[in-house]
């Protein structure tokens, strides 16, 4: 890699797969020796029944064991992770010293206790496992191994030509010969090599990418579930989630009748308004940015209280902030959280006042009853809670005293007489809210029993809505430990809501950073409550981060210029991020992978096996440039490219090993002929397909991609890796004594025959060892059997055991085994690479796997932010916390469906069918603002059965309208479209009209994101109370407007005047309604009285 710090990471992440080859090394050295050991003493026994004992036999036996013995040692420290960790290059080390020091040794031996044979396949073992094993760059490794090879020949052939006795060909000839077998050894060897490191870098560098998207994955789901929390209560999530894993959140794409709805009855809740008292005189010389610091200050301050006392905030109202204890948890004490709760607001804003110096007030009213809560509509949608106690508990707010906690009956019989009250005269003030409510009350203060100490009297609320004192609150959140499968996705995000954070803590508090790739969460020590202005500054920062970093990235290891741009200081920081996850290791462990037949495990283990093996077709039909060495069109290039090596050199080889007069074996050379041109063909034709920059012609294509496929792929290949044994098997025949060749020499040529069985890794390790066993099945027996007849009294042979005499027959057992234990090399390392192909494979399969799953999560990230923060908003957020911001000649209007409290009756089946058609047409609403004439206009929130929306708060508006009034224009458009979308609404109910009542102004508004827990974009100004006053004023089923904008829209609209009216803070105005074109045809009919509805004998509620 390009990067010392990345290369030092891979180096340590990379030991597990170092390690594996190590161990089965060691295992197949020290099976070897075994073998070895019970062949001298075989050897030895026989010689000393027929009296040719030698005490070399019993040396050679002797080593072998101590040789073993080492192994077996090496294996053991190998085994244990600590000790491999820091010693594993010495340990590589030591075990290719005594290799090396065996190799030789064995040559040094050579017709004494071991053939030439043996020597060579020792020789080949230990060059192949130097370029494997040895700890030390490319260019090291090559000049070991080629001193080895130095050393060794001149050992055997300076000892071959002292007397041995031993027949061999010219030894210039067998000098060349063996020259070029080591240069195909270490063509070999390097191949393997080079496609070892590369292989092991990918796969890093893949099993980096999972590491790092599974934590940025997990990062989303903490913020998600911190917005969620923003949204609604865990616990409702964590239904919606139950009923339906893979439905998102907002509940998209459904076919269903009604929309997915969710909705639960709750008794015994207590429910909290509050209103600040002297709001709009505070506001009226304020700044956009000073009021929305103020109320996000005072809210901030009201959300930590809510966490304090184990309430729900349900939402804010301008400046009304209500909440609900015992829902949707159900809390015994829930009225005392609710009392609490309200006196920490008036000691709250006292502090407020005492700090800002200003005047103002908290009037506060509590009601005790039941609830239904949960989720209507699709768009800026939150929980919410809707009853007759829930009306009632906002009038006890309105009826209430500036200062004071108002209660009913209802709340003070749940607080066991655990407050002093008095009073509140309600009679005095309201005498008709008296007749539903009964008696009120005002707190005075708590009872305190003797000796009892007040756990809360110290504790206050900072400027960041934080308890001063050590509290623990259940603040559901998710760590992941485990990426998730695909289908499981639901379940598993359901375990994001369990996790208890103390409230003293941060969460998901990073510092964010402005270099390319993300950094690792930091949290650091700040007084607030989980906040989600940190959430979700985070998520506004971090989008397509990860993109950027691993879409540039991605498996281009070697490419020249991708990691060089990475710094040095980023390197240590995404190395720090990821060496101590747990995934790091998960993925090398290869649990993924049978360890004996190298298929895939798991559940989509028969997916992941198809594409693994269509993975080379995929590649091919895809016709994408080659960015790798991991390619496998690269990979197949370079395989035909050493066949082709392999199939010329063995070819030469045997010129000078067998076959002294080539002039007369012309079938041979014809058959050489025919497979060099073919495997050459093949591999100039892969060349160029590999590097081809125009586009091929479609019989090429074709036929490229029919060798892609994993059948033919494994015909060709299997067809290709026998081309060197069809052409030694193809040399062997009958000849005198005098001219057959030597046999050692048919075996020092297999030997190089067995190893090519290495190569093609892209193929199956199976298929590739059995081939191997198949070659050396035919061509041993061949080797032994009598099958050449005699000719004129003369024996023939198809070749010669010359060291008959020295070895008495007893060397053509060596041979054997010889070709035994190397068999079971070219298996192991077979197995070996396989398993880091698809290690590698497999990190790439969870590389797309988790970026799906992070892109998922992004995108109901966005789609929850955008739920509650518009999209032009959320872009200043990356920058700043807060925001506030003044705008001008904005449309704002309420429609209240004036008479859903008549259709609604909480005595049939608990009022969840009226709430669910109340959530059907304020979905239907919401719809609306999908056409793309209305992308302008923002949907601020529902309260109740009331729609608040504006126009004209996008920058971009006035850019792209017209004129300065086109978007009030679409907004009366809109009002239009609502009322329409009711009366469509209104054609599928029985007996019963809702009726919708619009009120329209525009002008000045403040817009600001305020809140800790649970932000909400809303808007403040005179502008928008006068909205809402034309609303409350107006006429059921038309749309009223303010004088100003009337003037504004009377060239595109017709209205007609309703006189003069009182507006409360207004004084006398005279509104106007608008006059649309089928204005008469618009008839509200009315609706059935109580009395006139069916009769029903409904079965009693639960």
């Amino acid at each position: 890699m390009n990067s010392r710090v990345l290369e030092e990471q891979y180096k340590i992440s990379s030991l597990p797969q170092v390690r594996s080859m190590l161990v089965e090394s060691l295992a197949f050295i020290c099976i070897s020796c075994i073998a070895w050991i019970i062949y001298f003493s075989i050897i030895q026994f026989q010689g000393q029944v027929q009296g040719q004992a030698s005490p070399i036999w019993s040396a050679s036996a002797i080593w072998s064991g101590i040789l073993a013995v080492l192994c077996i040692v090496l294996l053991i420290l190998a085994a244990q992770k600590k000790i491999f960790k820091s010693y594993s290059a010495h340990l590589a080390i030591i075990f290719l010293g005594l290799l090396i020091a065996t190799g030789l040794a064995s040559t040094y031996h050579t017709n004494l206790t071991i053939s030439t044979v043996g020597s060579f396949f020792i020789a080949a073992e230990v060059i192949i496992l130097i370029y494997l094993i040895l700890p030390f760059p490319i260019a090291v490794n090559f000049c070991v191994a080629i001193m080895f090879s130095i050393v060794f020949e001149v050992l055997h052939f300076g000892l071959s030509t002292n007397g041995s006795g031993t027949i061999l060909p010219s030894i210039t000839k067998s000098i060349i010969a063996h020259v070029i077998l080591h240069l195909l050894l270490h063509a070999l060897g390097c191949q393997l090599m080079v496609n070892l490191h590369v292989l092991r870098h990918s796969t890093f560098w893949k099993i980096c990418q999972v590491v790092r998207t599974t934590q940025v994955r997990n990062e989303k789901e903490e913020c998600k579930a911190v917005m969620i929390k923003s949204v609604m209560p865990v616990s409702v999530a964590k239904t919606i989630l139950l009923k339906n894993p893979n439905t998102d959140i907002n509940g998209k794409g459904s076919n269903k009748v009604f929309r997915p709805y969710t909705m639960e009855r709750k008794e015994n809740v207590s429910i909290l308004y509050a209103d600040i008292v002297g709001f709009t005189q505070m506001s009226a010389n304020k700044t956009a940015a000073e009021l929305v610091g103020l109320l996000n200050d005072l809210f901030g301050r009201f959300d930590g209280l809510c966490q304090l006392n184990g309430c729900e905030k349900i939402s804010t109202l301008g400046d009304c902030y209500y909440c609900v204890a015992g829902c949707p948890e159900s809390k015994p004490d829930h009225a005392k959280c609710c009392v609490e709760m309200g006196l920490g607001m008036v000691a709250a804003i006292k502090d407020f006042c005492r700090e800002h110096n200003i005047n103002v007030n908290m009037r506060v009213g509590i009601h005790t009853g039941y609830v239904l809560c949960g989720i209507v509509g699709t768009k800026r949608y939150r929980f919410d809670v809707w009853s007759n106690d829930v009306t009632i508990a906002n009038g006890m707010e309105q009826h209430g005293i500036p200062g004071r906690i108002h209660i009913s009956q209802a709340t003070l019989d749940c607080l066991n007489d655990q407050y002093v009250v008095e009073d509140s005269k309600l009679e005095e003030r309201d005498k008709n809210f008296m007749e539903k409510t009964g008696k009120t009350y005002l707190i005075v203060e708590k009872k305190h029993k003797p000796n009892e100490e007040n756990p809360k009297a110290n504790e206050k609320v900072d400027a960041n809505g934080s308890p001063t004192t050590q509290c623990e609150n259940n603040v559901k959140l998710n760590i992941p430990t485990e990426a998730s499968n695909e289908g499981n996705t639901g379940r598993k995000w359901l375990k994001t809501l369990d996790v208890t954070h103390s409230a003293k803590e941060p969460l998901l508090f990073k510092r964010l950073s402005s270099r390319k790739h993300e950094q690792r969460a930091i949290q650091k020590p700040a007084p607030n409550l989980v906040d989600s202005q940190e959430a979700l500054a985070r998520m506004l920062n971090q989008e397509d981060r990860s993109q950027e970093w691993f879409g540039e990235h991605t498996v281009r290891i070697f490419q020249p210029g991708n990691l060089t741009r990475i710094k040095q200081e980023e390197d240590k920081e995404f190395v720090k991020s990821i060496k101590e996850d747990s995934n790091m290791g998960k993925m090398y462990k290869n649990k993924t992978v049978n360890r004996w037949s190298l298929m895939f495990l798991g559940r989509d283990s028969e997916k992941v096996e198809r594409d693994y093996r269509n993975l080379c077709e995929e590649n091919t039909k895809s016709d994408e440039p080659i960015a790798d060495f991991i390619s496998p069109r690269y990979r197949l290039f370079l395989d035909l490219v050493l066949s082709s090596l392999y199939t010329l050199l063995i070819f030469i080889s045997s010129i000078l090993l067998l076959a002294p007069d080539i002039w007369n074996s012309v079938a041979w050379i014809v058959m050489f002929v025919i497979f060099f041109l073919v495997v050459f063909t093949l591999a100039l034709l892969s060349g160029l397909y590999t590097c081809h920059k125009v586009d091929l012609s479609p019989p090429m294509q074709s036929f490229a991609n029919f060798c892609s496929t994993w059948k033919m792929r494994h015909i060709m290949g299997g067809v290709l890796l026998l081309v060197p044994t069809l052409l030694v098997l193809s040399h062997l025949s009958c000849r005198l004594q005098t001219d057959a060749p030597l046999c050692s020499n048919y075996f020092v040529l297999f030997c190089l025959v067995i190893l090519h069985f290495l190569n093609f890794n892209q193929l199956m390790s199976w298929m590739r060892s059995l081939l191997a066993i198949v070659a050396s099945i035919i061509f041993v027996p061949v080797m032994y059997a009598p099958v050449c007849p005699d000719l004129s009294s003369n024996a023939t042979y198809p070749c010669l055991f010359t060291d008959v005499a020295n070895f008495g027959g007893r060397q053509q057992y060596e041979f054997i085994l010889d070709v035994a234990l190397l068999l079971c090399f070219v298996w192991y390392i077979n197995r070996q690479t396989e398993l880091g192909y698809r290690l590698d494979f497999y990190a790439e399969h969870k590389v797309e796997l988790t970026r799906q799953q992070m892109e998922r999560e992004q995108t109901q990230v966005d789609a929850l932010i955008e739920n509650f923060i518009p999209p032009h908003v959320s872009k200043v957020l990356k920058d700043q916390r807060v925001y506030s911001k003044t705008h001008y000649k904005v449309g704002v209007i309420f429609g209240t469906i004036v008479n859903f409290n008549e259709l609604y009756e909480e005595e049939f089946e608990g009022g969840f069918e009226f709430i669910r058609y109340l959530s059907e047409l304020i979905s239907d609403v919401d719809e609306l603002l999908n056409q793309p004439q209305y992308k302008d206009i923002e949907k601020i929130k529902t309260i109740g059965t009331t729609f608040m929306l504006a126009s004209g708060l996008n920058p971009k508006t006035d850019q792209e309208s017209t004129g300065p009034e086109s978007h009030l224009c679409k907004l009366m458009d809109f009002c239009i479209a609502m009322q329409d979308a009711v009366d469509t609404f209104n054609k599928s109910m029985l007996n019963f009209h809702l009726i919708l009542r619009i009120g329209f102004n525009h002008g000045e508004v403040t817009a600001g994101v305020i809140g800790s827990t649970k932000r909400l974009y809303d808007i403040w100004g005179d502008t928008v109370n006068t909205a809402s006053r034309m609303d409350s004023t107006g006429v059921p089923g038309r749309i009223q407007v303010s004088e100003n904008s009337k003037k504004v829209l009377e060239d595109h609209f017709e209205f007609m005047s309703c006189g003069t009216k009182f507006i409360k803070g207004k004084g006398m105005m005279e509104t106007f309604l608008l006059v649309r074109p089928d204005e008469d045809q618009r008839v509200i009919k009315p609706n059935p009285r109580p009395d006139d509805y069916p009769q029903f004998n409904l079965p009693p509620t639960n």
